[in-house]
């Protein structure tokens, strides 16, 4: 009884293994930037339509800028860094419901809080829904006074 039941999960396993070699084109998957839907605490080097909505300088010549993609997921880069991992460089995103609880100091914080790897001069957070709320991407620098915490405008 046994042999006959592992002769039949091997059946079935040549079978299926069969169908997924022989499957057509056109059942293939989309590339997978285009299956990612934006959920909170997604990867945003798989995201579809990446741009540039804010960004502000930083000190010593760098860059923080919120990215957004066709999906509405927002995430935090920053860019040109001096110092990198060793100084404690980070990038994140902050939520507000709306400008107005914004501007009141109501927020979340520090969403998608990255370090930059070591060596890099540059890093990203992970994205965050904004499908409604505004978003604003922010990093600590450090600069010719020390560490410095710059963020964009909110978008």
């Amino acid at each position: 009884m046994l042999k006959r039941i592992a002769a039949l999960a091997a059946a079935v396993g040549l079978f299926t293994a069969g169908l997924l070699v022989t499957a057509p084109a056109s059942m293939a998957m989309p590339e997978p930037s285009a299956r990612i839907a934006c959920a909170d605490g997604v990867d945003p080097t798989q995201l579809p339509g990446p741009t540039t909505k804010r960004s502000a300088p930083g000190p010593v010549g760098s860059v923080v800028e919120l990215r957004y993609s066709s999906n509405h997921c927002a995430w935090g880069r920053v860019r040109n860094v001096a110092c990198g991992f060793d100084c404690g460089d980070a990038v994140w995103t902050d939520r507000a419901v709306n400008r107005a609880e914004a501007d009141k100091g109501r927020w979340e914080g520090l969403l998608g809080w990255s370090l930059l790897n070591p060596g890099e001069k540059s890093g990203y957070s992970l994205a965050y829904n904004d499908n409604g709320p505004i978003m604003r991407a922010c990093a600590q620098i450090m600069g010719g006074a020390g560490r410095e915490i710059r963020c964009t405008d909110w978008y």
